[in-house]
């Protein structure tokens, strides 16, 4: 008999990015997924729906919904897959999010109402029930995400050696993913570093199987995604920079030309991807936030884009970041890492993050996330580039992550822009400056965008999409 949660069936409202204007241009795609963001917090259940109450309708709150559904998006848009499996959680992170409030409160209430649809006479329990750590260990995402391949750290392969043969393998046993789903999670707690703990949580040994007649061995797959658990040690603090990447050494099997078996060493690097803020103090439907970082460790910034008849409300779109950092031993994180994968040298330059903390109250249009005063000031003590996912103007400049870099001065401070000139009008657009602001674009050529002038050009502009400066 089918899970409810395996129903598919869209909702009225739903909006898919498969459409075919998207489905044709898979970049486009990729974009929304990793860009979008849910009108946040509100949930319509379908039986409201039929009977709406406009001027007070009774919607259920989880900000931690919003972040399974982020987080899901963020995983498709990163090679992400499972194929041919029938879950409501993929239906609704396909839906085009972050357009019309309306349609996305309906997507969250199908979601919901499939997820505990037990619950939907009493909506005290089923609000109890939308945090993030309940809806994280909920079968529908357990199967979906957790048993994914692409999340296998250790291998479902146990393998068997005979004692007084280690170095041959006699037997194999398969497991199923299900069962192994607690084992893949990396537990740490800042007193080793990260590249201990993962190191050594990635592989299983037991000297003594069956009874002391043989070895049993579970290898590390080197997987593409790696979750980590983070409860700080308030004795041992870790900052931002000592969770941003790290180097996987373990043993791994290779297959060999021959069809044998072959263990080696692995050097593979992962660099943070996600972190889910988890309050332990708090444990209700609106305490996780959730961070993304793209390669070099700065944090992406959502859009703000909405329909003509919602942009009056677009700043209360995003729900306020409370400034939290990691490693804070009050709190707990959900750390994600993925496998890295350099870019080609011309491409490595890209930094198109503004900052990693959004501004304490909702972003306004024409407001710049980051440049408020609100935000701590950077250390003079900063040894890199980024502190806690803020770029770091006063450091000593990078050759490899500063290369091509687009500053961005406003009157109230200076940010980083990237990408070639045609793209970085489009990110100027977004901003949505005030007309009267002046801003000074510095574009540091690469040598494919010279000109006669030399290898940097300036220009003054207003922030006014109609006069962003183009080629």
């Amino acid at each position: 008999m089918a899970e409810p949660w395996e129903n598919t069936e869209l909702c009225e409202g739903y909006v898919s990015l498969k459409r075919p204007e998207i489905a044709a241009y898979p970049a486009a795609m990729i974009g929304r997924l990793r860009c979008q963001r849910p009108w946040h917090g509100k949930i319509l259940l379908p039986s409201e729906v039929k009977e709406p109450r406009e001027e007070n309708p009774d919607y259920l709150e989880s900000d931690d919904l919003d972040c399974l559904i982020i987080l899901f998006r963020m995983l498709t848009g990163s090679n992400f897959s499972q194929a041919n499996i029938k879950n409501v959680l993929v239906t609704c992170a396909m839906h085009d999010f972050g357009y019309d409030r309306h349609a996305d409160y309906q997507v969250k209430g199908m979601l919901v109402s499939r997820l505990f649809p037990e619950y939907l006479h009493d909506k005290q329990i089923l609000q109890s029930k939308l945090t993030f750590q309940n809806l994280f260990q909920h079968e529908a995402v357990r199967k979906l995400i957790l048993a994914a391949p692409c999340f296998e750290l250790k291998d479902r392969r146990l393998l068997l050696s005979d004692v007084n043969t280690p170095s041959s393998f006699d037997e194999m046993e398969i497991c199923p993913r299900e069962d192994l789903i607690d084992t893949q999670e990396v537990k740490w707690d800042g007193i080793s570093t990260l590249e201990q703990a993962v190191s050594e949580q990635s592989f299983y040994c037991d000297p003594k199987a069956k009874n002391g007649t043989m070895i049993a061995r579970r290898y590390c797959t080197l997987p593409l995604f790696i979750r980590v658990m983070f409860t700080p040690d308030k004795d041992h603090p870790r900052r931002f920079k000592d969770v941003q990447r790290f180097q996987l050494k373990t043993e791994y099997i290779q297959t060999t030309d021959d069809c044998s078996m072959k263990v080696v060493m692995s050097d593979i690097r992962y660099h943070l991807f996600m972190v889910v803020k988890l309050d332990p103090r708090n444990i209700s439907p609106n305490s996780a936030e959730i961070r993304v970082y793209d390669i070099g460790g700065q944090m992406l910034v959502p859009r703000l884009e909405s329909k003509i008849d919602h942009r009056d409300l677009v700043g209360e779109k995003l729900k306020p970041d409370s400034m939290w950092s990691v490693g804070d031993p009050s709190l707990n994180f959900m750390l994600f890492y993925k496998k890295w994968s350099p870019l080609p040298e011309e491409r490595h330059r890209a930094r198109y993050c503004l900052a990693e903390h959004r501004p304490l109250s909702p972003i306004r249009p024409g407001e710049l996330p980051g440049r408020e005063p609100s935000v701590p000031p950077e250390p003079e003590s900063a040894k890199d580039n980024t502190i806690d996912g803020r770029y770091n103007h006063d450091a000593p400049p990078d050759p490899v992550t500063d290369r091509g870099d687009r500053q961005l001065t406003t009157a109230t401070g200076r940010v980083t822009l990237s990408g070639s000139p045609a793209s970085m009008i489009g990110v100027l657009q977004r901003l949505q400056l005030p007309p009267d602001e002046m801003i000074e674009v510095f574009i540091r050529d690469t040598p494919n965008e010279r000109t006669p002038a030399g290898n940097q050009r300036s220009r003054n502009t207003r922030g006014n999409r109609n006069n962003a400066p183009t080629n």
